[in-house]
């Protein structure tokens, strides 16, 4: 012990020596661990969630039921090509300054849903030649980009 050193003082830098030894065997032990043994490779297959997942109602409207062409928030509407989407608007308010209330019928669908729509056309109309001059095949569809609308009301406006 120098002079100015008590016991206390001492005996805390002791304390402090075997703590500061302890955590650098420790660290020692750590880093020095045997690796574990290699695992056997297993083949990964890549990830398939089944037809059960297609999307067939994606774009789906109930009959009778239209959409705003503001009503961003639903699909049909809100995932169509952006130049699309800001003509339809345009027009909704012009036709409004005329008292017509335009409607979206159909708009941005699925593939799975175009795909249906089609399937159920072959089925209704006996061919596909038949079904195409109603509904478009999947392929050519401008629906599921986004790039097709359609729009109510339809019929003559009488007034």
């Amino acid at each position: 012990m120098s002079e100015g050193d008590t016991p206390i003082k001492t005996r805390s830098l002791r304390t402090l020596v075997t703590l500061a030894a302890a955590v650098a065997l420790s660290l020692c032990a750590c880093g020095s661990a045997p690796s574990p043994p290699p695992q056997p490779t297993v083949p990964v297959e890549p990830l398939r969630i089944g037809d059960a997942a297609t999307d067939t109602v994606g774009g789906w409207l109930p009959a009778g039921v239209t959409l705003s062409p503001f009503d961003v928030s639903n699909p049909i509407v809100g995932w169509l090509d952006p130049a699309l989407l800001k003509a339809v608007q345009d027009a909704a308010d012009a036709a409004a300054d005329d008292g017509i209330d335009m409607r979206i019928t159909s708009g941005w669908r699925t593939t799975g849903f175009q795909q249906r729509l089609f399937d159920m056309g072959v089925q209704q109309h006996g061919s596909v030649e038949a079904a195409s001059e109603f509904v478009a095949p999947v392929e050519v569809s401008k629906h599921v980009t986004g790039e097709a609308v359609d729009i109510a009301p339809v019929g003559p406006i009488c007034g």
